[in-house]
């Protein structure tokens, strides 16, 4: 029996120019004066905004209470590891590291709080997200109907990997938009089922 086998030899620029496709094409770089902005070395950054909104049948105290304790994220937040590390209980200034799941591949990031308090028609809380999936998230929850309506302002670069290079960007997009519609039913499971 005759077979038919091909040899692939690699030159060396070719190695290089695979050596490029694995590198990420821009660097996200916190702006230590303003920590909501997000700088980029090179290319233009490829933000995700969107904005999810769900109806929960609880109270206001309570839905807040549960969502900004950081101990509670990782039973909650889809995708999100337990974390290696917190600092503060959820008050501005708390820091937590951890790691984030997308398509199982694991990213490396920091949580800082830079808003969480009362409000007159109920709470609001906002965090930023560093390492390597540049975050800026803004939840808003109101009283309404004897419950609350809790929204996600979520403004993300989703990380330039191998798997982000050959989706596209509509695809990481809903992906994110999925992940958080995911992660306020869980909120919502949650406190409703603890009443």
């Amino acid at each position: 029996m005759k077979t038919n086998k091909k040899i692939i030899k690699i030159i060396p620029w070719r190695m290089q120019s695979l050596n490029n496709f694995f590198r990420p094409s821009c660097h996200p770089v916190v702006n230590e004066a303003n920590r909501h902005s997000v700088d980029f070395e090179r290319g233009t950054p490829k933000m995700a905004t969107f904005e999810k909104t769900i109806f929960i049948n609880a109270p206001v105290q309570k839905v807040y209470e549960y969502t900004i304790n950081p101990e509670n994220w990782s039973h909650f937040y889809n995708g999100l590891s337990e974390p290696e590390s917190v600092k503060g209980k959820g008050e501005v200034g708390t820091i937590v590291e951890s790691s984030y799941s997308m398509m199982g591949i694991h990213f490396p990031i920091t949580i800082e709080v830079t808003e969480c308090k009362l409000t007159d028609d109920g709470a609001i809380w906002s965090g930023n997200i560093t390492g390597s999936f540049p975050t800026k998230q803004t939840s808003r929850y109101v009283a309404k109907d004897e419950g609350t309506e809790l929204t996600f302002d979520i403004d993300s670069v989703p990380p330039e990997t191998l798997f982000t290079k050959i989706l596209d960007k509509l695809v990481t997009d809903k992906m994110e938009e999925n992940s958080t519609q995911h992660t306020l039913e869980n909120i919502k499971a949650i406190c409703e089922s603890a009443q």
